[in-house]
């Protein structure tokens, strides 16, 4: 058999959905949930994802829609692997009977903060579809368990708190990062971590994404404590995270990163 599409160790061949209006897996993806898709919405659905540049979509994830397989299913949205101007991508579309009107602000903040390296980077966003790169590789809280070399681990961890303070200095809350565990993403060769899922994102002054992150990290991650920290002195670290919490400095930052030496 010709692999059309690999992606791990999954060869996609008869899995691969041409972009057709009339095609099922179109159909749950863009216009879902099926009681409130109507024919003008579906059509609509359709020229967006043609103008959004998407030319396939594949049969592929975690979450069984219907009989069909996607990458996520949730409340709001829809998130499926396309093959977007030729390369496999990820579009996140917001379901029909989602309580959230758009997607756009969330596209805008995705769109500010990839260019920075923090998330995965953004192609396409609009009200209803958002296309971005798909990464392969593991969840932070599969990444955690797996990985036994305590340098490599520690090393992630530090990369993951800096992206962390990038965040807080541009003035954006995750808003999810107190349970990170899938809100980032390790890319499979690199191991370079990507924080994803910006739903609960906002522009805020009052920023708590080292805090979040450094608090599941050292004190309420079992996994960790275990594997990296049974003796860390927790006084220390919440003055020191306290310190930060008040300046948000790099200088106090440091403090915290010495932790993973």
């Amino acid at each position: 058999m010709v692999c059309k599409i690999r992606i791990k160790e999954t060869c996609l061949d008869e899995e691969v959905h041409e972009l057709n209006i009339e095609d099922p897996l179109f159909k749950l993806v863009f216009c879902f949930p099926p009681a409130y898709c109507s024919k003008k919405e579906l059509i609509s659905r359709y020229n967006e994802a043609v103008e959004a540049g998407i030319d396939k979509l594949l049969n592929y994830g975690e979450s069984i829609l219907y009989g069909y397989r996607v990458v996520g299913k949730g409340f709001s949205s829809i998130i499926a692997l396309v093959v977007h101007e030729g390369v496999i991508r990820v579009a996140k579309v917001r379901r029909l009977d989602s309580r959230r009107n758009t997607l756009e602000y969330e596209g805008m903040l995705l769109e500010y903060i990839s260019s920075y390296n923090i998330s995965p980077r953004v192609y396409y966003w609009s009200r209803d579809i958002i296309v971005m790169d798909y990464i392969v590789g593991d969840l932070f809280k599969e990444y955690v368990i797996k990985e036994n070399n305590t340098s490599i681990l520690k090393g992630v961890l530090r990369e993951i708190l800096i992206k962390a303070y990038l965040l807080d200095k541009l003035s954006i809350d995750h808003g999810e990062l107190n349970r990170p565990g899938t809100h980032i993403v390790l890319e499979e060769s690199t191991k370079e971590p990507y924080i994803i899922d910006f739903e609960s994102a906002r522009y805020n002054r009052k920023t708590h994404n080292v805090t979040s992150l450094a608090s599941y990290i050292f004190i309420r991650s079992k996994t960790l404590s275990t594997k990296l920290f049974e003796g860390i002195d927790k006084e220390e670290l919440i003055a020191r995270l306290r310190l930060y919490k008040s300046s948000q400095s790099l200088e106090h930052l440091r403090l915290i990163l010495e932790l993973l030496l």
